[in-house]
């Protein structure tokens, strides 16, 4: 089977593909990649009993150094669930929370020294409401919205330090496929 999109995006579905189920976001799932970024837990009152204020839902890493604080905005297109490479980031961690009211796939994989494993690649379900950290070095793709595009404030680490994206394909051509 070779369909059009896959192709132009280099992706060849053939016996070299994957299949890899969307499982739950929740803390403890998610924590070998990082943090979800929830409202649940102590909140503060403010606002003269307006607003609700949750503190220190993550914890930041990229200050090292004389990092800074780079907050951006990303607006991902709708994607096919398939996917052929992942990158990292070596200096920061990074933060995707959505503004939108869609869900998203996160696919993320363990450290490793070089390349990032396919059998050890899980998808995580991010629904409206949640974010998610990324720990330094985590090997992930790009966040897939499951509506045709999704805007996400991006928080990363700024300021002048090395090149910080390593984008690396699997190895043998091996695709993922995401399924529920």
């Amino acid at each position: 089977m070779l369909d059009k999109d896959y192709k132009d995006r280099g992706i060849l579905m053939d016996k070299n593909t994957k299949k890899v189920k969307v499982k739950q976001l929740t803390k403890d799932n998610f924590k070998p990649y990082g943090e979800v970024i929830i409202t649940e837990g102590e909140f503060k009152i403010i606002n003269q009993g307006n607003g609700k204020k949750w503190n220190n839902l993550i914890n930041f890493d990229m200050f090292e150094d004389g990092g800074k604080v780079n907050l951006g905005l990303l607006r991902t297109k709708y994607l096919k669930p398939v996917f052929n490479q992942m990158e990292r980031h070596h200096y920061t961690s990074q933060i995707f929370i959505s503004l939108g009211r869609g869900k998203s796939l996160v696919a993320v994989a363990p450290v490793s020294e070089k390349y990032p494993d396919p059998e050890k690649v899980e998808v995580f379900l991010m629904e409206e409401g949640q974010g998610i950290s990324f720990n330094r070095k985590v090997w992930h793709h790009s966040l897939f919205p499951l509506n045709k595009e999704q805007d996400y404030v991006l928080i990363m680490r700024g300021g002048n330090f090395p090149p910080d994206v390593e984008l690396v394909a699997f190895k043998d051509n091996v695709s993922i496929e995401i399924v529920f």
